[in-house]
Order: structure tokens, then C-alpha cells, then sequence
């Protein structure tokens, strides 16, 4: 008697439809792709911000007050650019910003007023560190240092100085 290692007069089972290619290898992995596309969907799904039940998704949008009255403008003399230099303390402000500040640290009113434009407008678009300038280079109690410490009316007085940081 010889010995084979496999029966060649054995046939097995066919393996058909839907079922039979579940019971394989690729068939298994086929469920288990589905089943974590379907879970990645849903997940999506709420990311996005689509409440999963078909509710409506709340969005919170905050939006900044209008800038100061400039029909009453500030004394630009009463800038204190030095303060907000010595604040900023490296922070990365753009070459243009960077010259007003010194320029109205060296006593250019000129130049002075024109920070305060630059930096009402860049506030009120929600460049937060313009807002932290704006807040320590202005005189206390003034309407552009509160527009400023409230991150150009975004948010109350807790900001103050920390709008950059949000």
C-alpha cells in the first residue's frame, strides 16, 4: 500500500453564493471592512456636526462689535507703544505692525495714529493679538482699551490681554 498525502478521489463540499464566501478568508475580510465603513460613516456623521437622529446641529458664531466711534479719536500722543512692545515680549507681529509700534514708541504721532487704525481693523477681524495690543497700548479706560480687552467685543473683560491666545 502507498501512502499519498492528500486523496485525489475526495471532492469536496461545494462552497456557494453569498454564505460560502462569507466562510473564507477574503469573505471575513470583506464583513470586517464594511462594518468599520459603516461605523466611520456614523462617525462622520457627528463630527461633522449633523446630529445623528436628524436633528438640527447648533452653531455658535461670535461675532465682533462694531470699533470705536473715530468721530471722537483717540490722542495718539497718549499711546503707549512702549507698553505693548515690552508686552508682546516676541510674539510674532508683521514687519509693518512691528515698525508702527517703534515709531510710535520714538514719539511719531503719525505713526501712532495709524497703529490705532491698523490695529482697530485688524480687531474687529479677529486677529487677537492686535486685540492684546490694542488693550496695553491704549489709555486706561478708554473705548479702544475695552474694544481690545474684550477681544473687539467677542467676549467680556476676562480676555483681557489673552485674545491671542484663543
Amino acid at each position: 500500500m502507498t501512502y499519498e498525502p492528500y486523496p485525489t478521489n475526495v471532492q469536496s463540499a461545494p462552497r456557494g453564493g453569498f454564505i460560502g464566501f462569507l466562510t473564507t478568508i477574503p469573505g471575513i475580510l470583506t464583513a470586517a471592512a464594511a462594518v468599520i465603513t459603516a461605523l466611520s460613516g456614523g462617525l462622520f456623521l457627528v463630527q461633522d456636526g449633523t446630529a445623528p437622529s436628524g436633528g438640527a446641529a447648533t452653531n455658535i458664531t461670535v461675532e465682533a462689535h462694531p470699533a470705536p466711534d473715530s468721530s471722537t479719536p483717540e490722542d495718539a500722543s497718549a499711546i503707549d507703544a512702549g507698553n505693548a512692545s515690552a508686552e508682546l515680549d516676541g510674539a510674532a507681529v508683521d514687519d509693518s505692525t512691528a515698525t508702527l509700534i517703534d515709531e510710535c514708541a520714538a514719539g511719531y504721532v503719525d505713526a501712532c495714529q495709524t497703529l490705532l487704525d491698523v490695529l482697530v481693523d485688524e480687531c474687529y477681524y479677529g486677529v487677537g493679538l492686535s486685540c492684546d495690543i490694542l488693550y496695553w497700548a491704549t489709555p486706561v479706560g478708554s473705548a479702544y482699551e475695552e474694544y481690545g480687552a474684550t477681544c473687539g467685543g467677542r467676549f467680556g473683560w476676562e480676555y483681557a490681554g489673552a485674545c491671542g491666545q484663543l
